[in-house]
């Protein structure tokens, strides 16, 4: 993951959550009744509005029943298109 911004880790982590959320079929309100976080949590999280602390990493991880190395596993293409975003001329 070399070269990407904390901006970068936090969108690319949010989409994460939420790939991973859909893919079990569950709402932000059933993730965060799992994660024990208010629903809205969850979406400003998904959306990369709010930050969140490594308990709170934790916390989703187990409400999405994964280890929490499993959300920082990005597909190649994302973390390749958070460099592009921030190049000059781009």
């Amino acid at each position: 993951m070399r070269g990407i911004l904390v901006e970068d880790v936090r969108r690319l982590l949010g989409k994460r959550i939420r790939a991973l959320r859909l893919e079990q079929g569950l709402s932000q309100e059933q993730l965060g009744e799992r994660a024990g976080l208010h629903r809205n949590f969850v979406g400003l999280v998904e959306r990369a509005e709010r930050a969140c602390s490594i308990t709170t990493v934790a916390k989703i991880a187990d409400g999405l029943g994964v280890n929490v190395h499993e959300l920082f596993v990005f597909p190649e293409s994302e973390e390749q298109a958070g460099r592009k975003d921030r190049q000059p001329g781009h």
